[in-house]
């Protein structure tokens, strides 16, 4: 009896570290994209205003930077989505499509069961 409630306690232990791994390898990806997308605005910023503050070729790449650096707004829901478990598991009960086919699958492999 003792040894099972330790086989239970270690498997459940294993899941939350799985769990933190996951969360903490999203963590570095979003931080990584966040620098990689947002740096290039910061540096022409510095380049601007204190470098050449009336060249035109600064104010070129502007709308380029900027683009890339809002971006990351619109990349970060998909980053969250595809990476976390839970997360990935709410957006695919709000999909009526995915939820109908879902059910239609357990119903399928508890027919089968039955049928054994």
């Amino acid at each position: 009896m003792a040894s099972h409630a330790a086989d239970g306690s270690s498997a459940a232990q294993n899941h939350m570290n799985e769990i933190q791994s996951s969360v903490i390898k999203t963590m570095i990806f979003v931080s990584a994209c966040y620098a990689i997308s947002w740096l290039p605005a910061y540096i022409h910023a510095f380049a601007h205003y204190v470098l050449h503050p009336s060249h035109i070729l600064f104010d070129r790449f502007y709308y380029g930077f900027s683009l890339l650096a809002y971006s990351y707004m619109c990349i970060n829901p998909f980053i969250y989505a595809t990476n976390l478990d839970p997360v990935r598991q709410v957006l695919g009960g709000l999909i009526p499509c995915r939820k109908c086919s879902v059910q239609a699958e357990a119903n399928g492999a508890r027919r089968m069961e039955l049928a054994i």
